[in-house]
């Protein structure tokens, strides 16, 4: 729930307000076009929202232990090189 929470907050931002969750956080940091910010808001809520399945679908389809591993190798993984990803984008 924590990561579909996560991805609905993102994609809210989109909507309310100026400016995207995203580039509040990094707008003093980096300086991007707004439809490059929107488009990395964008893929920072999908990430979560289909993080999200891919959890409740290991939770309900293996063992707790599988579950648990996941939880903590791989989706700090994937946050890791999602997030990887991202700066590549940025540095186009």
């Amino acid at each position: 729930v924590i990561y579909w929470i996560f991805g609905g907050f993102f994609a809210a931002s989109q909507y309310i307000g100026k400016k995207p969750f995203l580039q509040r956080l990094m707008d003093s940091k980096v300086t991007l076009p707004p439809a490059v910010w929107q488009n990395l808001n964008f893929a920072w809520a999908a990430f979560f929202m289909i993080l999200g399945a891919i959890n409740l679908y290991v939770a309900y389809h293996f063992s707790t232990s599988t579950w648990v591993y996941f939880k903590f190798i791989g989706a700090m993984g994937a946050t890791l090189i999602f997030a990887v990803a991202q700066s590549l984008y940025m540095m186009r």
